[in-house]
Parts: C-alpha cells; sequence; structure tokens
C-alpha cells in the first residue's frame, strides 16, 4: 500500500505503514490537467505491469500519521 501527500513544499510518501518519506523543497507544478494511473511513459510500451486495486482522493494534506495509518 502507498500513501502520497502534497502541497506546496511539503510532500510525504508512506509505503506499508514504514517510514514517511518526506521532502519540504519540491514545487508544485502549474497547469496540469491530468493524472495518468497505471501508464509510465519511460518504458516503451507505457504501461506497467500490475493492477490498482483502489485509489482514494482526499481535498486535503493528509498527516504523516494518517499516511501510515492508510498503509497498514
Amino acid at each position: 500500500k502507498v500513501a502520497l501527500a502534497y502541497k506546496v513544499n511539503d510532500i510525504a510518501l508512506c509505503v506499508n505503514a514504514g517510514a514517511v518519506q518526506v521532502d519540504t523543497s519540491a514545487v508544485l507544478p502549474g497547469g496540469l490537467n491530468r493524472l495518468l494511473l497505471g501508464v509510465d511513459t519511460g518504458y516503451s510500451d507505457g504501461a506497467l505491469n500490475g493492477t490498482l486495486r483502489r485509489i482514494v482522493y482526499y481535498p486535503r494534506r493528509m498527516s504523516n500519521a494518517e499516511l501510515q495509518t492508510l498503509t497498514a
């Protein structure tokens, strides 16, 4: 399980309830208009091998503790 939280200069990632990895210097790009899931344009065939079982979007920056709970 993976959870990602972001806002300007505050990005966090947690995998399987492990330690939360943070980046406080990240700049969010402007002008984004789509989200690609299950696709990686870095590969020649453009698809990742696997499935996405569930996706949930929360319209706020989750706390680091919440990210760990979500991925437990």
